[in-house]
């Protein structure tokens, strides 16, 4: 595919999209996969498990297979989302991490040498946006690579 002549000196192998698997995130997972295909890019699509860091859990600790059992289920559930959204999941590069979701998108960027980065600017949990600041905003700040934010 031919790009434009504005685009043609941009080079962006592979983009990252974080995804909650909500409606919310859709819109972005669309731009994220067409940006992806005009580029000829890899299309990581990410999600963050946050690490509970109540006094109960941290007394508790995290069952031995917390990290592979995490794993599993965040990939069937992206695997669920291409699919109900009618998306292919051929090409797609799932990613699970584990940890706070916005310094876990950044060290992975940052790790991955991503191009670009696709994401939505609400997610689940629009009081906790409010209250604490949301991962978008944060991701925007400190990505270090370009970030579409989609709303």
């Amino acid at each position: 595919m031919n790009l434009p002549p504005a685009l043609a000196t941009i080079k962006v192998d592979s983009v990252l999209h974080p995804s909650d698997f909500s409606d919310n995130s859709v819109k972005a997972l669309r731009f994220a996969f067409a940006l992806a295909e005009l580029f000829g890019a890899k299309l990581h699509i990410a999600h963050v498990v946050k690490e509970s860091t109540s006094a109960v859990s941290n007394e508790l600790g995290r069952p031995a297979d917390f990290e592979a059992r995490a794993r599993e289920v965040a990939t069937r559930l992206l695997h669920q989302h291409l699919e109900a959204h009618n998306l292919p999941a051929e090409g797609v590069i799932p990613v699970v991490l584990i940890g706070d979701p916005y310094a876990e998108l950044i060290r992975y960027a940052r790790d991955n040498e991503i191009g670009m980065i696709v994401m939505g600017t609400h997610g689940r949990r629009k009081i906790t946006q409010l209250l604490m600041g949301s991962v978008a905003e944060r991701v925007v700040r400190k990505a270090p690579c370009p970030v579409l934010t989609v709303p």
